[in-house]
Order: structure tokens, then sequence, then C-alpha cells
């Protein structure tokens, strides 16, 4: 998962604009700003553009998913039959 926080303080750290980065990463500015802000979510061809133009490595400008939530969360999906329509056990 991309993380837009951590983009924006290596950016900050090196005194680079936004318009300079998107530039280096070949994104568009105006869409490297929704990534930053959180609005949107890159794909990892862009996060590793992005991540190759700060030089550093992807990890820096990821996050992993936490696997208690990604558990409570699976727990809360509800499965049904495609036939009737009725609950599933998940």
């Amino acid at each position: 998962m991309f993380n837009h926080k951590a983009v924006n303080t290596l950016i900050y750290e090196r005194g680079m604009r936004q318009k300079h980065l998107a530039e280096l990463a070949d994104i568009k500015p105006n869409v490297l700003s929704r990534y930053l802000s959180g609005l949107h979510k890159p794909k990892i061809e862009r996060i590793a553009a992005i991540a190759a133009a700060l030089e550093v490595p992807i990890e820096a400008v990821t996050v992993q998913e936490n696997p208690a939530k990604a558990r409570e969360v699976k727990q809360k999906q509800m499965c049904f039959c495609p036939f009737c329509g009725e609950k599933l056990p998940a």
C-alpha cells in the first residue's frame, strides 16, 4: 500500500517540489498531487517510479498491511450462493 505521508516527508527533506518529482517519475503533476494527498492510490508501477525518482527502496514509500486488520475484514465479509442467494458459512 502506498504511503503518501512518507513520500511527502521525503519530498520535504530533500527540498524538492512535487512538480520536479512528477517529472522524474514521469507522472503528470496533477495525478501525483492526488497520490500525495491520499485521494488516489497508485498502481505498483507508479509506486516504483516514485521510489526510483526519490532514490529510495520501494519499502520506503509503502506500508505493509496489518495482518490482524486483514483477518478482521475477511471475517466480516459474507458469502452468498450464486444460485439461490442464501448466506454461506465463511
